[in-house]
């Protein structure tokens, strides 16, 4: 039995979804040192916790996707595993949501780290190796800001 590609996409979708509403509260945030208003944490790592939690629960519940007929064939095939933790059985059943998960969880993992880590802008060696591609980009930026810092010293030099 193999899950359908459409419930993998949405779950996917949700993940990321909230993985970049997060990642967009940065400004707001003053780089995750303070709680947006209107959330009810006083503590910024309470904060991003939730948020995280919140993630974690979307990724860690993958059955959450899966249409009643789809859980009905499962509880069938593993009645006693199904009671106790229904995602190790969609492991077992279709192992490419086992290695979706993983990868996902690989992801937020990393987004932890960013987030605990205050890096200003700079892209996590975390995420460099999931995307090595992101690498460049973090080399472009820092060529960019040594060009900037160049230009800004000829201009200075110039005014004497």
């Amino acid at each position: 039995m193999k899950v359908k590609k459409e419930e993998i996409k949405q779950w996917i979708n949700d993940v990321y979804t909230k993985l970049c509403m997060l990642l967009s509260m940065y400004e707001e945030t003053d780089c995750y040192n303070i709680v947006p208003k209107g959330e009810a944490e006083e503590d910024p790592q309470d904060f991003i916790g939730r948020k995280i939690g919140e993630i974690r629960r979307i990724e860690q519940n993958f059955s959450l996707y899966m249409d009643e007929q789809e859980i009905a064939k499962l509880k069938k095939i593993k009645p006693k595993l199904m009671a106790i933790d229904p995602e190790a059985v969609i492991r077992i059943i279709d192992p490419e949501v086992g290695k979706i998960s993983d990868k996902l969880d690989k992801i937020i993992d990393d987004t932890v780290y960013f987030l605990n880590n205050h890096a200003v802008p700079n892209v996590g060696f975390l995420w460099s190796a999931i995307n090595p591609h992101l690498t460049y980009f973090d080399h472009v930026f820092d060529l960019m800001e040594r060009g900037a810092r160049r230009k800004q010293y000829k201009t200075c030099m110039k005014r004497r």
